[in-house]
């Protein structure tokens, strides 16, 4: 390698997912010197970011993560404002279950406590008011205004287009070959292209702080820093896109015409997203933790269709959507990353603070992302936060505690177990 002297960053963020990209973004809006690592190109489909869309809601039973919708709803108006891209769209959400279900009622209380507009809708008032969905006289529903989708590449491009105009150094299709801990504090890490063996072509910078946001391949990082890896599985999901029947009105699939949509309380939890202007052709639908095709790693998973998860999808389609079209479709799979509880990973790795995580958010951390760049923030400079963020316990690594080894004594050997479940 070469013997000049490494550029100095006050954080180096690896991995360009969402996560990653507000993360990048959050530090240099504080005038921190950041770096941020991708080994794909900037639009790749390899990892959880991609695509046209995600749910953005309200809808949760859990005061904290009420707050952090709430907290990224107003800071992706930031970003639109400040990169003038659209990135979220407000269409209202529908969420529907069998009469009186428990997560319903749940629902409820969360609206009520947080002063949070909702309408509770009979079946007949939903068929009527979204004649895309059909109701049994057996459900119910409940429609939240300000629920919606964001878009996903959008948000992406706008988060590097914002910290490019802070300063930040976005390098893609670069990875860490090698990631050292200094003996005075902080780290230097070696930087080469994905597929380069050579030392000598590689570059080296050094950094205060490491924010790992690699999603899957969050373990490897760890290592490569000598920590213990966490108790977490990829799965393989498949969310499809389905056309409307011949005859029946695009328009009316389109979004602003129909809401975001969740199934509660049935045997599985479908969830979609109506066409989105420049995406995908067709209804997004697809099962949140549904596919199961788990793996340690995301390498060596499939992009081929799950075809039984494709029948399944089928007869939900034709149950609930009659004016779509089952047999005109189109599959796609994306990663998830699940942790033992199914709670998010957000804080400083145990073994070293310097070290901060955020990853594990087992498919529904993507309107979050705005919350999770300034929580990286608050975990690694908090004197540059004019407002604390709260980062709740139950996202934070203490909830895991040291397992077995797996490897040697130098470290990077570890395993940490589920402390709770």
């Amino acid at each position: 390698m070469s013997s000049e002297s490494s550029e100095a960053y006050d954080a180096v963020v690896i991995g360009g997912g969402i996560m990653g990209a507000s993360a990048t973004y959050a530090l240099s809006k504080r005038g921190l010197k950041v770096a941020m690592l991708e080994r794909f190109h900037p639009t790749h489909r390899n990892g959880s970011s991609w695509g046209d869309g995600r749910i953005f809601r309200f809808a949760y039973v859990e005061p904290s993560k009420v707050k952090m919708a709430q907290i990224s709803g107003d800071l992706y108006q930031e970003l639109e404002r400040r990169t003038r891209m659209r990135v979220l769209n407000r269409i209202g959400q529908i969420d529907m279950a069998p009469i009186g279900h428990k997560e319903l009622r749940g629902l409820v209380d969360t609206y009520d406590k947080g002063g949070i507009p909702y309408t509770r809708m009979t079946a007949a008032e939903v068929n009527k008011t979204f004649p895309q969905l059909h109701l049994t006289d057996r459900e119910e529903a409940i429609y939240q205004p300000d629920g919606g989708v964001t878009y996903a590449d959008s948000a992406r491009t706008a988060f590097f287009e914002a910290a490019r105009q802070n300063g930040a150094t976005l390098l893609f299709s670069t990875v860490a070959k090698a990631i050292h801990r200094q003996p005075s504090g902080g780290f230097a890490v070696d930087l080469a292209a994905p597929d380069d063996p050579s030392p000598m072509r590689r570059r080296r910078i050094v950094c205060s702080k490491v924010v790992v946001t690699t999603g899957g391949w969050t373990n490897d990082v760890l290592k490569m820093v000598g920590l213990c890896t966490l108790p977490m599985r990829v799965t393989n999901e498949q969310p499809m896109y389905f056309m409307p029947r011949d005859g029946e009105d695009v328009a009316a699939f389109e979004e602003g015409a129909m809401p975001v949509f969740i199934f509660r309380g049935f045997e599985k939890e479908y969830y979609g997203i109506p066409t989105v202007k420049g995406g995908e052709c067709g209804v997004k639908v697809a099962v949140h933790q549904g596919c199961h095709d788990m793996m340690d790693t995301p390498e060596g998973r499939t992009k081929q269709e799950n075809a039984q998860f494709t029948a399944d999808t089928q007869k939900w389609v034709r149950r609930f959507f009659p004016r779509l079209d089952e047999c005109r479709y189109s599959a796609h799979r994306c990663l998830y990353q699940m942790t033992a509880d199914r709670e998010f990973i957000v804080g400083c790795h145990p073994e070293c603070t310097d070290v901060i995580v955020a990853t594990g958010f087992c498919g529904e951390g993507f309107k979050f992302a705005p919350w999770v760049g300034e929580a990286c923030v608050q975990l690694g400079f908090p004197e540059r936060m004019a407002e604390a963020v709260k980062v709740p316990s139950e996202f934070t690594l203490s909830r895991f505690v040291p397992s077995h080894r797996t490897g040697s004594e130098g470290g990077g050997g570890h395993v940490y177990a589920q402390s709770r479940l």
